[in-house]
């Protein structure tokens, strides 16, 4: 039998049967989604979100079928996917967004017009001007879902900023619906950001349907303003079903531009004078190259023009001698382990012919530093030239020039591009960032690994780099870090690590991993001789896990200076967990089946493909950071302690809410909060908060941080109430650990003084904190006051400083709740649908059952009391027999003469009979009506003892038949597998004793469907397959026994859900 895969294709036919767990997975996903205009996931990363079971070869099988089958999944649940279409080259690995779902009936026009349609209502002229503007946004929507589908056409690269330009324009212009236009938004974001994935056209089941000719022809017309800003002229993919129509669109833009009406980027490419290369001697198809305009065009085409060069012989003679001498100054200045020296030696043993030709010369290369000479433009007014055309043909951003002077350089007009980039920066021109990163690039990893390391040279570089941080953030930390670790990191003495430097080698795990290699091989494996600096390089292996999120993973690319205080705040909780030598696991193998742990994702590693990709430092530097080149040749590989990792991460939880708020910080904003979050806020500051806030009456958070002199934002205002409470300065009650459609009731906000809980606050804390306030304020409103405390202990396990802090909090919590919004049973009803699937929820409702059981007892089982009870009960969906603790061993008569005995029966204090419950007449009875009743009775009571007798007469021959067939066959001739008998066998068993047969069938089948809901019909079907007479019946007595062995029912119907929910987890202790 083959084994089931749940991948999307499963869960689309059991969407009726998803678990709770599963159910939970898709809410939490798409809370995170509303809160943010997306969530960017690795296709990787969301199948493992969502549990689907998809391996890198089964999606890679079939990827326009899963892409599509993911996306149908995900539409359930009101979230989509982009790309908007059906790629046909969507690797595992790449990454994808994920968004709300548009509705485009919340579109003012279009829900205008569907009113209309649902009232049946024949349109009046004055409806025409909705209908109008409805078919236009409907109309354009359609087109632009066609453009980012035909983008691969003329560029499957991320945008450039011209086309970003023309695009945004675009859908500005646009009448779109409302939702509509923030999903193309997001589009628009993944174009520029990710690139362009390819669409199959020539499968029509996944491609959007045709639109009308004209229709057709806007997207046309846009692909071909779009492609027309590229700097790069690109050829159009052939098989775009309307080639012709969009070549001939951009021909006429080509006119245009040549008559000078417009002016188009991918129509300005020149030839540069040239007519120093007849010193050397060019093939002839070299002599036909035509050099691009572009820097980033000539790194992409670098390959080409050093293939197409012919050097003579004097030179090939000449560069080969430069490597070999070269190696050994590489190998010396590296300072690398043995292996990884002889991982260099071999892939230089046969060296590439290209890296003969584009080996750096620096005898020819000059360093131009122009800061003293112009006192504008840039921080880094620095360039390398050269005069050396094949130096110039390897390396795009060294300017070809044989002039000594820099001035006389940068005022050459050839040179224009080189002045604009020192004296007029541009953050959004591409060209000039990537000058800029290549520039130093250059001088602080190539020439030190060439010449040297020049400690005062390159300190200098490293200060400009870090002035230019604003512009290119990744791929600049990315310089600063390799630098680091191949130079300047003093493994004898070092020095303490500063705040970039644990920024660098979190978001960095390759380059920590090749620090790790150093440092283990310069003290000799023994990691606890490391001084504290480098015992800390160590620890930030498992401290950088939290990285990993994809929420955190899109700032490392796209703004990872924000992540500075996250990183700190990470450092904090995990640098003290244990010994260093506990931190990381040595393993001679890799774990698991493949080496996915150690492969970097395609949006961290491709913004630094255009450096690690040049033929120099592909032959060089890339093998020790790449995990595939150096792994048969590492002695062992550096993992994080999995055990460790985990009690890291549950410890971080409780400082993930301060994430938001420290991404956004700036040096400007008051350091009031952050200080107290790292413990650097002296006792009479702390004092000053709890004077500023204590005896005030606050009507909003945005007052809260006013009176701290904090600017408010959502983030700090979360972050500020999360960290005093570390303090014991608490609001009361606490309104964010409420939900959010109760918060709205509580008009005043005080905070209290209660005991400092320092580092005693955790997560599971917050959570019981969470459910007990919860739970009070549900008896409060329905009941009254009532009294927690003395119960507490009971029921939570509780530090001392934990168990004072909640006594604190519940003693003043009632003072507080008089001003407040009276809260009905309504308002609370209402979360069941939204919260039930949260952790406190559950709490609570473990606290209702509890404390309910309690108060009925108590109140010597006083009516109105009871009543009042069952209300709070159908807030979590418990029903009467929750009333009731069966886990006791005597019953409730018992119960209640217990209570006798204690209480002598006061008749004066019984509560007067409810003026709802009617008073019987037991001497007007209609005798008649009772004996036709027993007549019926008896009649039914016939028909099922018929019924058991002929079950009975069915069963014997059963029996029989089984007994003659085992009476004919030897045990030889069974071709079944004896395994697979065993194993039914073995199911059969179970822990505990079961009352019949019926018990075991329906509990078996339920078992093995494994869900933790079930549509009611088909919890019916089994249940009548099981020989019950109802669903109801055998909810009724499987909860009775349930209570009996677990004290909590094992099935819960909710009909007006049409499910039944199943307490999965007593299924473990009554199967094997």
């Amino acid at each position: 039998m083959a084994k089931i895969v749940k991948n999307a294709p499963y869960y689309l036919q059991k969407l009726s049967d998803l678990s709770l767990t599963l159910k939970k997975s898709y809410t939490e996903l798409k809370d995170l989604v509303s809160s943010r205009r997306f969530i960017a996931l690795t296709v990787e990363e969301l199948c493992d979100k969502l549990s689907l079971e998809y391996t890198k070869k089964s999606f890679g099988e079939d990827v326009k079928a899963q892409y599509t089958a993911i996306t149908k999944l995900l539409g359930v649940f009101d979230l989509k996917t982009v790309p908007c279409f059906i790629p046909c080259n969507l690797s595992f690995n790449d990454t994808i967004f994920i968004t709300s779902k548009p509705d485009m009936h919340h579109d003012e026009d279009c829900a205008y017009v569907n009113d209309l349609l649902k009232k049946k209502i024949q349109p009046k002229p004055r409806d025409m001007v909705y209908i109008s503007r409805m078919n236009a946004k409907l109309t354009n929507y359609n087109i632009m879902l066609r453009v980012f589908e035909s983008l691969n056409v003329v560029s499957s690269e991320p945008l450039c900023a011209q086309q970003r330009m023309i695009l945004n324009s675009i859908l500005n212009d646009l009448l779109l619906p409302h939702e509509g236009a923030d999903y193309l938004r997001t589009c628009y974001t993944y174009a520029a950001e990710q690139g362009n994935l390819k669409c199959d056209f020539e499968d029509k089941d996944y491609c959007f349907k045709p639109l009308k000719i004209e229709q057709e022809l806007q997207v046309v017309k846009y692909l071909s303003q779009i492609a027309a800003q590229s700097s790069v002229l690109q050829t159009f993919n052939p098989k775009y079903p309307y080639i012709n129509e969009l070549n001939k669109a951009f021909l006429e833009l080509k006119k245009k531009h040549d008559l000078g009406i417009e002016k188009y980027p991918a129509f300005s490419i020149y030839v540069k004078d040239d007519s120093s290369l007849s010193s050397l001697k060019p093939s002839a198809t070299f002599s036909k190259l035509v050099p691009e305009s572009t820097i980033k065009s000539r790194l992409n085409s670098v390959v080409n023009h050093l293939k197409k060069y012919q050097c003579t012989e004097e030179q090939i003679i000449s560069r080969s001698n430069k490597l070999n001498s070269s190696i050994s100054d590489i190998l010396s200045n590296l300072s690398l382990p043995d292996w990884m020296a002889a991982l260099i030696l071999k892939k230089l043993a046969t060296p590439d012919p290209l890296l003969v030709k584009s080996l750096p010369d620096f005898d020819k290369i000059r360093f131009f530093d122009l800061r003293k000479s112009i006192n504008e433009g840039r921080d880094a007014r620095i360039f390398y030239a050269t005069s050396d055309q094949l130096i110039s043909l390897a390396y795009p951003w060294i300017v070809r020039s044989s002039q000594d002077c820099p001035l006389d350089i940068i005022e050459n007009p050839r040179n224009k591009d080189l002045k604009d980039y020192l004296i007029n920066p541009n953050d959004k021109n591409s060209e000039q960032n990537l000058r800029l990163v290549n520039t130093l690039f250059f001088g602080l990893i190539v020439e030190n690994m060439l010449k040297g390391y020049d400690k005062k040279r390159s300190d200098d570089l490293e200060v400009l780099l870090q002035s230019e941080f604003s512009r290119e953030q990744y791929v600049l930390l990315f310089i600063r870090t390799l630098y680091f670790v191949l130079f300047k990191i003093n493994l004898k003495e070092p020095k303490e690590l500063k705040d970039l430097d644990i920024l660098g080698l979190c978001c960095f795990p390759q380059l920590l991993r090749f620090l790790l290699y150093r440092i283990a091989d310069f003290y000799k494996g023994d990691f606890n001789e490391c001084p504290q600096p480098l015992a800390l390089c160590f620890k930030l292996l498992l401290i950088r896990t939290f990285l990993d999120d994809s929420q955190l993973r899109s700032y490392v690319v796209q703004k990872p200076l924000n992540l500075i205080y996250v990183v700190k705040c990470a450092v904090m909780v995990g640098k003290n967990l244990a010994t260093v030598d506990k931190y990381v696991e040595t393993l001679s193998e890799i774990p698991g089946k493949n080496s996915s742990e150690f492969s970097i994702p395609l949006a961290l590693s491709k913004p630094i493909k255009l450096l690690t990709d040049q033929i120099f430092e592909k032959n060089t530097l890339t093998p020790l950071f790449t995990f595939s080149e150096y792994r048969e040749m590492a002695p062992y590989v550096f993992v994080p302690n999995r055990n460790l990792t985990e009690e890291y991460l549950n410890r971080l939880k409780l400082y993930t809410a301060h994430f938001d708020y420290l991404t956004t910080f700036t040096s400007e904003d008051n350091p009031l909060l952050i200080n107290l979050l790292f413990n650097n806020l002296s006792e009479s500051n702390k004092e000053n908060i709890k004077q500023n806030l204590i005896g005030r009456d606050f009507v909003s958070d945005e007052e809260i941080c006013k009176a701290l002199s904090l600017k408010w934002s959502p983030e700090l205002s979360r972050s500020l109430h999360l960290a005093i409470l570390k303090e014991g300065l608490v609001e009361i009650p606490a309104l964010t650990l409420l939900p959010k459609s109760l918060r709205k009731n509580f008009y005043k906000r005080n905070f209290v003084a209660l005991t400092p809980l320092k580092d005693e606050i955790n997560s599971d804390f917050l959570e019981r904190l969470s459910a007990l306030q919860f739970s009070y304020l549900l008896f409060y409103f329905i009941l009254g006051q009532i009294d927690l405390i003395p119960r507490l202990d009971n029921f939570f396990e509780l530090t001392e400083k934990q168990n004072k802090f909640v006594q604190e909090f519940f003693l003043k919590l009632p003072y507080y709740l008089k001003n407040s919004k009276i809260l009905t049973i309504e308002d609370f009803q209402r979360l069941y649908s939204t919260e039930r699937t949260n952790k406190y929820f559950n709490l609570s409702r473990d606290i209702i059952r509890y404390f309910g059981r309690d108060l009925i007892f108590k109140a010597r089982l006083n009516l109105r009391i009871t009543d009042r009870v069952k209300e709070i009960y159908s807030v979590f969906h418990l029903g009467d027999r929750d009333l009731l603790n069966h886990h006791d061993r005597y019953s409730l008569g018992e119960k209640i003469s217990e209570y006798r005995k204690e209480r002598p029966l006061n008749l004066s204090n019984l509560p007067s009979r409810p003026t709802y419950i009617k008073k019987v007449d037991f001497h007007n009875l209609d005798t008649s009506l009772i004996e036709s009743k027993l007549q019926e009775s008896a009649q039914v009571q016939d028909v099922i003892a018929k019924i058991k007798d002929e079950n009975q007469d069915e069963n014997t021959l059963v029996t029989d038949v089984d007994k003659t067939v085992h009476e004919n066959f030897d045990a030889t001739d069974i071709t079944s597998n004896p395994t697979e008998n065993g194993k039914e066998e073995k199911e059969l068993n179970t822990k505990i004793e079961l009352p019949s047969k019926q018990f075991y069938t329906l509990l078996f089948a339920i078992y093995t469907e494994d869900v933790e809901i079930m549509d009611l019909k088909e919890f019916e079907g089994l249940c009548l397959s099981a020989k019950f007479m109802s669903a109801d019946a055998a909810v009724e007595i499987l909860n009775d026994w349930s209570f009996e062995i677990f004290d909590e029912p094992i099935f819960e119907l909710v009909p007006e859900e049409h499910s039944v929910y199943i307490t999965k987890a007593l299924f473990i202790n009554i199967f094997n």
